[in-house]
């Protein structure tokens, strides 16, 4: 799609084209409200709309992590699990099953998300993981001042924390947008009966690639990685229920 506009300078006319993404497509709703009770802490899965979302590192899990069979799957982390040790109780699942993506496509990965309990620095965080690469970004809880923040992106050892407080921490929508420049997160507020219809808001953290590096580095690829949901513990218990999850993309183009 482009937009045209005209420019008169003396009696030359000018017309300057520019090109804009393309929309926002729908690759897929999944709630996991109506999965059927199961005891995820030694492994499961469900498929949902299609999908195979796969259980991993239920063992960080001593007594809750599974559909509860109304509510969504939830995940109570009571040992110490991360994205770079592999080793985070959550879901995942490979992004070729929502459909082809090239690498210099963008996604948007909405969540619906209740129940929010953690002792400092708990986190449930969106992953893009291609073997030993990942960048994650979503909440964390910091008990000073006490709160649940759209602070915590991680990128290898790049990490961030704004103190940016969720403005519903009991029922709430959080979207993670990747593109080849890294990641972006939108705290979308409460959740109203639907995903909101918009990409958007207040940038509340941002992590990319070096300055330095090539953008057609991407790193991980789009083409090739596995979508994740995922929480952090260091301390307490992280409690988290997992309601819905929206998978969109958008291609860069014309």
């Amino acid at each position: 799609m482009a937009l045209q506009g005209t420019r008169l300078q003396g009696v030359a006319r000018f017309v300057q084209t520019v090109n804009v993404g393309e929309e926002w497509t729908t690759l897929g709703t999944y709630d996991f409200t109506g999965v059927a009770q199961a005891d995820w802490r030694t492994g499961g899965s469900a498929v949902v709309e299609g999908i195979t979302f796969t259980a991993i590192n239920g063992n960080k899990c001593t007594t809750t992590f599974g559909p509860d069979g109304t509510t969504g799957i939830r995940i109570a982390q009571t040992q110490n699990g991360t994205v770079a040790t592999a080793s985070s109780p959550g879901i995942q699942t490979a992004l070729s099953g929502f459909g082809t993506f090239t690498d210099d496509d963008e996604l948007c990965v909405d969540l619906r998300v209740s129940g929010l309990g953690g002792g400092d620095f708990g986190r449930l965080v969106a992953v893009l993981l291609e073997g030993t690469a990942y960048i994650s970004s979503g909440i964390m809880y910091r008990t000073s001042p006490g709160q649940w923040e759209t602070g915590s992106v991680v990128a290898a050892s790049q990490y961030t924390d704004f103190s940016n407080a969720l403005t519903d921490a009991t029922d709430c929508v959080i979207q993670v947008v990747y593109t080849a420049a890294g990641a972006v997160i939108f705290d979308r507020g409460s959740w109203t009966g639907a995903f909101p219809t918009d990409v958007g808001g207040t940038v509340a953290d941002a992590i990319g690639t070096s300055a330095a590096a090539p953008r057609t580095n991407y790193t991980p690829r789009l083409s090739a990685s596995t979508l994740q949901v995922v929480t952090y513990r260091s301390a307490g218990t992280t409690d988290v229920t997992i309601h819905a999850l929206r998978v969109r993309r958008r291609e860069k183009g014309a």
